[in-house]
């Protein structure tokens, strides 16, 4: 077996503090799989392994359709085995069948898969449950609940699904949604299902606000089977005369609505803030909701700051909170010196441009992590002299953004792990994360020259195409803000990449897996290897 041993090259202090880095170590299968032709790209979620086989689901795209696959592997050599389609012809047995959104969770510590197979002649679609063992289905599919189905993108999204699993819970949820066209107002529901896939009871979810007073939502369950929505609600009333106005941070509200299992109305907590707030996002856990988010004083993509806000999830009572402005130093790394003399000049103050807000991480004793990063998208169209027009999406990632609340609810420390980086490939730029204990492990990818880079003003830019530059990169955050940096391996050296997606990845311990792929000039000649990272 391919064994890539770990050259620890330096660390990266912030503050002269000293971390403890997590080590990685990457093991490869010993055989590559020839994988040819436009859709040779795909990805592995390892859902299961036993004594002599790791599994995996394979999403492999189509003209028109996504193919799923099991892969079997070999679990001494990693070798893959075989290749079979989860869904045969046998088990559709209707006209114009297709699988949608596919995927393998866990329920009461076994592999359990869902799906929808959507029937174009019977305009519905279904969604089924499904347990796994070893690389097929155990047992026939079970039918969970149908929906109504209409072709197109708009029409699609009117009716939805959503499933809700817990690693040590015999019950699982499945929230639908469903829009009327003619009464133009949609329908939540929320199905409890126990562990043998039996319906134990249904709840409307009806939020207590006018359908276009709100405008976002955003919902959490927990173990228990508590739904709690984070409901953004207009609280001007707009007229002709005023329509074209500005929004003041008064005229949102931003409402937890907690629809407890056990009781028939759901409790209304409302909180103000007197800022635009840019992203929101919270977690429930033992019977707190964590939440936290980005402010900005002129608008919603103009961020100033950070807060954080905790509230007990029975009652909605709030329990602390704490905003804080982020200081210059923080918000200039963002821009050039040249940039920065422009603005002081002309007296503007700098935002900090729109961060993506990923996850809050909770950690043991009640403390919390906000992970997101400074990333953006666009669009690049080229004409060629037919008048032909083809187009491409740039994916840009940048600074990766780690802010820490204490346990009292107060904002500790705000960390940047400076990068810059861009590709049509988003695959290679986006990073991976991991919560071990009360430490976060960032995977990315970087120039290896921004190893000993505190600056981001000083990083150089990530260029795929001088592959003795690119490395893998590790980097530990501790509670007390250190960061240290590993390198991993060296593109060039290992002539691989690793297909790092967030939310592909099922811990097997400390150690999880993933795809490389082999280069080898083309793309009808790249092989796939499967990757096994460890992490001590």
């Amino acid at each position: 077996m391919k064994n890539i041993k770990l050259v620890l090259i330096a660390f990266l202090c912030i503050n002269s503090a000293i971390a403890q880095s997590h080590n990685v170590t990457i093991e490869t299968s010993q055989e590559s799989t020839k994988k040819g032709g436009m859709f040779s790209s795909y990805d592995v979620q390892v859902f299961d392994q036993d004594d002599q086989y790791i599994y995996g689901l394979v999403k492999k795209p189509g003209f028109g359709k996504v193919t799923f696959l099991v892969n079997t592997y070999e679990k001494e050599t990693y070798n893959l085995l075989t290749e079979v389609p989860f869904f045969g012809k046998e088990f559709m047995g209707i006209k114009n069948p297709k699988i949608w959104q596919f995927s393998i969770d866990e329920l009461n510590g076994k592999p359990f898969g869902t799906f929808m197979l959507i029937n174009q002649k019977e305009k519905t679609k279904t969604l089924y449950g499904q347990f796994m063992k070893g690389g097929t289905f155990d047992g026939d599919p079970v039918k969970l609940t149908t929906l109504p189905y209409a072709s197109g993108y708009a029409n699609y999204y009117n009716h939805t699904a959503y499933v809700q699993t817990f690693k040590n819970s015999d019950v699982f949820y499945v929230e639908t949604y469903s829009y009327d066209k003619v009464k133009k107002e949609g329908t939540n529901k929320t199905l409890f299902y126990d562990e043998k896939m039996e319906l134990l009871e249904e709840k409307d979810v009806q939020l207590p606000y006018e359908k276009d007073k709100v405008r976002s939502s955003y919902s959490e369950m927990d173990e228990n089977g508590n739904l709690y929505y984070l409901v953004e609600v207009l609280e001007k009333e707009i007229t002709k005369a005023n329509k074209k106005e500005k929004l003041r941070p008064e005229d949102l509200s931003y409402n937890f609505v907690i629809f407890n299992r056990d009781q028939k109305e759901p409790t209304e907590v409302k909180f103000q803030i007197d800022y635009f707030i840019s992203s929101c996002k919270f977690r429930v856990k033992e019977g707190i909701i964590y939440c936290a988010g980005f402010w900005g004083n002129k608008g919603e993509y103009e961020i100033s700051g950070s807060f954080s806000c905790k509230f007990d999830a029975e009652s909605g009572e709030e329990i602390s909170r704490d905003v804080k402005e982020f200081d210059n130093d923080f918000i200039e790394e963002f821009y050039t010196e040249k940039q920065v003399n422009k603005a002081e000049k002309k007296g503007k103050d700098l935002e900090v441009p729109h961060i993506k807000f990923y996850e809050i991480l909770i950690n043991s004793d009640g403390s919390y992590y906000i992970v997101g990063e400074y990333a953006y998208q666009y669009q690049v169209c080229h004409t060629d002299s037919k008048g032909n027009t083809y187009c491409y999406w740039v994916y840009v990632h940048n600074d990766i953004i780690t802010l820490k609340i204490d346990k009292e609810g107060e904002i500790e420390w705000t960390k940047k792990i400076p990068r810059r980086s861009s590709s049509t490939s988003q695959s290679l730029v986006q990073y991976s994360y991991k919560h071990l204990g009360d430490d976060i492990l960032y995977l990315y990818y970087d120039n290896k020259d921004n190893f000993n880079v505190e600056n981001p003003r000083d990083v150089n830019y990530l260029n795929f195409g001088k592959e003795d530059k690119v490395e893998l990169i590790g980097a530990t955050i501790t509670t007390d803000g250190s960061v240290s940096k590993q390198s991993i391996y060296n593109k060039k050296e290992t002539g691989y990449e690793l297909t790092i997606f967030p939310g592909l990845m099922k811990d097997f311990g400390n150690s999880f897996y993933c795809i490389g792929i082999e280069e080898a000039g083309k793309i009808t000649t790249k092989r796939k290897v499967l990757v096994k990272l460890k992490i001590d």
